[in-house]
């Protein structure tokens, strides 16, 4: 598949996996890849254009934005492009705004991290917490504006959102994310771009 880095459309989601194994600056991506099994260590949202650029939306240090191509240019991240199908691009533009008015320079949840651990933990031994109170709510991560929007186009479809609903908006990993996406393939969402690093 060929990448275009200015293919992204306002409403898009991206699941983003950072392959670095440099225990200083991944510990985080890494372990979330331990803890949860899964290929995926963050997600964002299609934003286009800004400035020009086509860019992402997303929970970092901060709620913002920045250029699309920061992703494809660096070479330890892999990332999956969807694109919902069957609505209005206004439909999508206004979910986008809406979050964005909300959580625009919000800061990130950093007390969020030991709760999602918890969850997948606990998990393990059946104890299902997916809606359960967060210990520490405060703060925007980065499924959790995924959630919203994926909520939002769920409004449109009953399936979307009834599985959406299995959890809270702070209880989901960026597995959990991608769980969600892959299985309303192909009739909800397509797949736009894609990279994977080679083997």
């Amino acid at each position: 598949m060929i990448f275009n880095p200015l293919d992204i459309q306002t409403g898009d989601i991206v699941l983003i996996n950072n392959t670095g194994n440099n225990l200083f600056k991944d510990w985080f991506s890494i372990a979330q890849r331990v803890i949860t099994g899964q290929p995926y260590t963050h997600t964002a949202l299609g934003l286009n254009p800004v400035a020009g650029y086509g860019s992402l939306f997303e929970a970092d240090l901060i709620v913002g934005t920045r250029p699309f191509n920061r992703i494809y240019l660096n070479n330890q991240v892999e990332f999956e492009q969807y694109r919902p199908v069957g609505y209005t691009q206004k439909y999508l533009d206004d979910s986008l705004h809406t979050l964005f008015n909300l959580y625009a320079e919000e800061e990130y949840g950093f007390g969020q991290i030991p709760w999602l651990a918890w969850i997948k933990i606990m998990g393990r031994f059946g104890v299902d917490l997916r809606k359960a109170k967060s210990w520490f709510p405060g703060g925007v991560i980065c499924t959790q504006l995924v959630w919203h929007h994926l909520d939002t186009l769920g409004n449109l479809n009953p399936a979307l959102k009834i599985k959406v609903n299995e959890w809270t908006d702070h209880n989901l990993s960026a597995g959990d994310i991608a769980d969600i996406i892959h299985a309303f393939v192909p009739n909800i969402f397509t797949l736009i771009n894609q990279y994977k690093k080679p083997k």
